[in-house]
Parts: C-alpha cells; sequence; structure tokens
C-alpha cells in the first residue's frame, strides 16, 4: 500500500509547529493524556538535552522516528544526521523535515557497517519498534556505524533505539574520543562503562539518561 494512504497530517501545535505528517494508526505521540514524545520535549528535553553544550553545529539523533525533535534540532544546529530505521516512519520524517541542514537516512545505527532486520509490528506506538539481528525479520535494513560518518565536528549524539544503544555507542568510539559529544540514552544507564570512555552522569529528562564528559 502507498504510504500516502498511511499517513495524515496532525495539526497539533508543539513548540511553535503546527502540522506534522504521522502514520494514521499511531497513538503514541500525541495522545490525549500527552505522555509522549510532546510532552517529554515541551517539559524536559528542550531544556535539559542542551544545557551543557558549549557550541550546536552538529548532532546525531538516531531513532528519529516521524522526525519532531529532528525539526527542533534542524532550528539549533548547523548539521543534523538523522537515523530512522522504518520506512514509513522515514516517509513521515522526511515530510516533517523539508531543510538542507538535515541529512537524513533511512538506516540503523550500530556497532558495524551491515544489515540488520526491524520489528515494526506495533502500529499503535510506532515509536517502539527495535532492531533485530538475527536472520527471521521480515523487514531489512542498511546499519551504518557513527565512526563511518567521518564527522568534522559532532557536539551531541541522542540515542532512542529501543535497547540498541551499547551497539551504536561501541560504533562511534573514534567519534566520542575525538569530540567528546554530550551523549543522550533512553534505555542504557551503564555509568561504569561510560565512565571508562571518560563520562559522567549528569542529568536524567523523563526515561533519557544524559552523559557529559567527565
Amino acid at each position: 500500500m502507498s504510504y500516502q494512504l498511511l499517513i495524515e497530517q496532525r495539526n497539533v501545535m508543539v513548540d511553535g509547529v503546527d502540522q506534522w505528517m504521522w502514520p494514521k494508526s499511531d497513538q503514541g505521540a500525541f495522545g490525549s493524556c500527552k505522555d509522549g514524545p510532546m510532552r517529554d520535549w515541551l517539559e524536559g528535553h528542550k531544556t535539559k538535552y542542551f544545557e551543557t553544550l558549549k557550541q550546536f553545529d552538529t548532532i546525531v539523533t538516531a531513532g528519529a522516528n516521524c522526525g519532531m525533535y529532528t525539526r527542533f534540532y534542524s532550528q539549533l544546529f548547523k548539521h543534523v544526521y538523522a537515523f530512522e530505521p522504518d520506512p514509513l516512519n522515514f516517509h513521515c520524517m522526511v515530510n516533517n523535515n523539508q531543510f538542507d541542514n538535515v541529512i537524513k537516512f533511512n538506516c540503523a545505527l550500530g556497532d558495524k557497517n551491515g544489515t540488520v532486520g526491524i520489528n515494526n509490528s506495533s502500529k499503535s506506538n510506532v515509536g517502539t519498534h527495535s532492531i533485530n539481528t538475527q536472520i527471521d525479520s521480515k523487514l531489512y535494513i542498511q546499519m551504518l556505524t557513527i565512526d563511518s560518518l567521518n564527522l568534522k565536528n559532532c557536539d551531541c549524539i541522542q540515542l532512542d533505539v529501543e535497547g540498541f544503544e551499547l551497539p551504536c555507542i561501541n560504533g562511534a568510539l573514534e567519534t566520542i574520543a575525538r569530540f567528546k559529544p554530550i551523549i543522550i540514552t533512553e534505555k542504557f544507564k551503564d555509568e561504569q562503562f561510560m565512565q571508562a570512555l571518560g563520562y559522567k552522569y549528569h542529568d536524567q529528562s523523563f526515561s533519557d539518561h544524559i552523559f557529559i564528559p567527565a
């Protein structure tokens, strides 16, 4: 089925933006209880993510979903590298981010370049899709490492990848050592591992953990 038949425009004001292209089936972002990414951004991430940043040149965001945060990043950073593996989410992300400073990747981030599967069976919450490294997936996508991007700058790495944060970090060790970006993870909080990289735990914004150079 055409992606255009699966998405709709949602006219919900979020931080000055009131038109969003979104999967029709999704209830996880604009629910009546306002407990999704809209609330998280307005009441936490918008401030806490960036309070220790000294410059806003480049951010890498993985699990970009339909591009809500990516759109706000585009207003703050010179360069936004946005990764979203699910094709329908990616389609929405592109529609929501018609900006030249957003470099869009329909692929996953991990610890090596290759091919992985996607678990995307949940249609009511498209923000819960996860990476499947086994061979039984119905949908396959490319996976890259952050290090393979050969970035000239990196100020922040934000990972919302449903438990796949550690492979993403392991694929960015050279970038981390070189630029010491702020690292934000949703489901990963191994402070001992991060200390070995020269980082310390700084703060939490809802379910996201913020690490800064020690």
